[in-house]
């Protein structure tokens, strides 16, 4: 197994090639432990706060979503541990859960990765 040598931070270009990394595949074991994915998605206004979110943990899944509207000081939310209802896909936001809907088209930058080594294996 290749070692990643220190931390990396930045927008990818320049990313470490000593262990694999998305979109390349990602074994679902690497030394002891289990990849760990998510994509997460929160919008700031005067009026509320938004959050949503899919995560996986080997084979495991989890998705959320949280509405918090800050004049009635009211909050909306859901956790479930099986994914049916929140979708991401690249510059979206759908959420379709009991009478919550939610579809958004967002403008994302470029993002940050963050490659640190952790032991034999990495985050």
């Amino acid at each position: 197994m290749q070692r990643l040598e220190g931390p990396y931070r930045g927008n990818g270009h320049d990313r470490p090639t000593a262990v694999p990394l998305p979109p390349a595949r990602m074994p679902l074991l690497r030394a002891g432990r289990l990849l760990k994915r998510w994509r997460y998605v929160s919008i700031w206004s005067r009026e509320m706060l938004m959050c949503v979110a899919r995560i996986s943990v080997g084979p495991f899944r989890q998705e959320f979503w949280a509405v918090w509207d800050r004049t009635e000081q009211r909050l909306w939310e859901r956790t479930r541990l099986l994914p049916c209802c929140v979708h991401l896909p690249a510059r979206r936001v759908l959420v379709r859960d009991g009478n919550v809907a939610i579809d958004l088209s967002i403008d994302e930058g470029d993002g940050l990765e963050v490659v640190v080594p952790d032991g034999r294996a990495y985050t």
